[in-house]
């Protein structure tokens, strides 16, 4: 834990104030949270970002990311709201040219 903190530029500060753990209630610090305080990907993903980051770092390969998607989209609560959003998050993460960006 004190090696992940020791990246951030208040790890002094920081390290007094632990987290409060939302499952036993206690102010202390785990490798997680750590993680989450130092901006670092963690072994857990608790929130809803880090659940997608995690999603998107397994779906790197095609094959995955294609039998993933049409996994997803067969749930129709998540294909109609899929198809709702005309311009999805992951245009702005695009730098081709001519592609249509998000208001």
């Amino acid at each position: 834990m004190h090696r992940i903190l020791a990246s951030v530029p208040d790890a002094y500060e920081l390290i007094k104030e632990p987290p409060v753990n939302e499952r036993t209630g206690e102010r202390r610090w785990s490798g997680d949270a750590a993680k989450r305080a130092a901006g670092w990907a963690t072994a857990t993903p608790v929130t809803v970002s880090e659940k997608v980051e995690a999603i998107r770092d397994l779906a790197r390969d095609e094959a995955v990311a294609v039998q993933a998607a049409c996994d997803l989209l067969q749930r129709p609560e998540v294909a109609f709201k899929a198809m709702r959003d005309r311009f999805p998050d992951y245009w702005q993460q695009r730098s081709e040219p001519g592609l249509p960006h998000a208001a």
